[in-house]
């Protein structure tokens, strides 16, 4: 809130450089598969092996932009290193290719290589609404997002969005 605050008081909420990162989820997958909302990493990869086991793709995403994709990446180096490795990098006291960096990119590619992502998400496109459309279709149990997707899920669909449930990233121990 530093570019709206003032001797420590805050005068403004940032409402364009502010938003909620989340994983919306269909919990009526998660109760026919008999799993509950992940709390943790390691839950969340047991989870998404669940549903890959099951035919499901465990994260709906459309990457054509590559900025969905990156949503992920860095909620993973915010629960590694909090705000402070953004901060570091930024002001060039630390670097992106400091330690959490490395390693958010490491655990993304895990992902990736245990096959939790459908095969092709590089050509998907977010604003066509190609990643929302597996998540509608219950071909994907999770879709990582912003807060400012669920007005256009309910545009969209909004039987299916208000079968649509969130949770937030899991912490990494």
């Amino acid at each position: 809130l530093n570019a709206v605050s003032f001797d420590d008081r805050h005068y403004g909420v940032p409402g364009t450089s502010m938003s909620g990162a989340f994983i919306w989820y269909r919990p009526s997958l998660f109760e026919a598969y008999g799993v509950e909302v992940p709390t943790t990493w390691d839950e969340l990869i047991e989870v998404a092996q669940v549903f890959k086991d099951n035919g499901i793709t465990p994260f709906a995403l459309a990457n054509a932009t590559k900025w969905t994709g990156s949503l992920y990446y860095m909620n993973v180096v915010n629960r590694l290193a909090g705000p402070e490795a953004f901060d570091r990098a930024v002001s060039r006291e630390g670097a992106f290719n400091d330690e959490p960096f490395v390693k958010a990119s490491e655990m993304i590619q895990d992902l990736v290589d245990r096959g939790f992502f459908r095969t092709g998400v590089n050509g998907l496109r977010e604003d066509q609404g190609q990643a929302r459309l597996l998540l509608y279709t219950n071909r994907a149990a999770m879709y990582g997002a912003l807060q400012s997707v669920y007005p256009l899920m309910k545009s969209e669909n909004p039987e299916v969005a208000a079968e649509i449930d969130v949770f937030r990233f899991p912490v990494i121990e």
